[in-house]
């Protein structure tokens, strides 16, 4: 697997480096989990607080082995400054990475607030139909959250991000990427349909979110 990635692409910004996150990036990356998360993840994890909310993801982020941890994630740096986030990691590791936050989750909440989650949990599940079964298909390079800091959008850092992800899933021997998208994200959805990404075919469309897949190539990995 790449532990780094510098500027090889015509189109990347000048003295950009793609590397490993740390603990020492929770900071940066909270607030760019929140945003991804938005106002589901604000219910939940901030019990209703955007506050408590990024306290909670900077104390996940520094735990190892779950699904937004350090050690699944990517900081995105122009000329030493970060600049972006990537967490993404092979499908089939995804309930191994979900189950992974419980530890994370029963330092994070009191036990009454514990209750809170599980019962806002479950209202939101049944809400939105989602799922880890449906989440992510097996077989595939799972972008689970994708976030360029407000300084640095619309410079291809998200695009660059990206590419590295087609590294990652060509390194793993996987032969497509896989996303979620809000519906109404349509900077995003344009943005992801421009790179090759199209819609998960459903029976009954999700009134809130799309899957998204993008099968790979050798040449789209290199």
């Amino acid at each position: 697997m790449c532990s780094t990635n510098t500027n090889s692409r015509p189109h990347d910004p000048p003295g950009l480096v793609i590397r490993p996150a740390e603990p020492e990036d929770a900071d940066f990356a909270a607030p760019l989990l929140a945003s991804t998360l938005g106002a589901f993840g604000r219910e939940l994890f901030g019990l209703g607080n955007e506050e408590r909310l990024i306290r909670v993801l900077r104390s996940f982020f520094i735990s190892p082995a779950h699904r937004m941890s350090y050690t699944v994630s990517y900081i995105a740096e122009v000329t030493g400054q970060r600049a972006g986030l990537l967490v993404a990691f092979p499908a089939h590791e995804l309930l191994r990475l979900s189950l992974g936050l419980r530890r994370p989750m029963f330092r994070a909440y009191s036990f009454r607030e514990g209750w809170q989650f599980v019962r806002t949990g479950l209202r939101l599940l049944v809400q939105s139909g989602f799922s880890l079964r449906s989440e992510a298909p097996r077989g595939s390079f799972y972008i689970a959250h994708l976030a360029t800091h407000e300084a640095y959008r619309r410079q291809g850092i998200a695009t660059a991000l990206i590419a590295f992800a087609e590294t990652l899933a060509q390194a793993a021997h996987l032969s497509q990427l896989s996303l979620i998208v809000a519906t109404d994200n349509l900077t995003a959805r344009r943005l992801y349909e421009h790179l090759g990404f199209t819609a998960l075919p459903t029976r009954k469309p999700h009134p809130y979110y799309l899957h998204m897949l993008k099968p790979l190539t050798e040449r789209s990995a290199s």
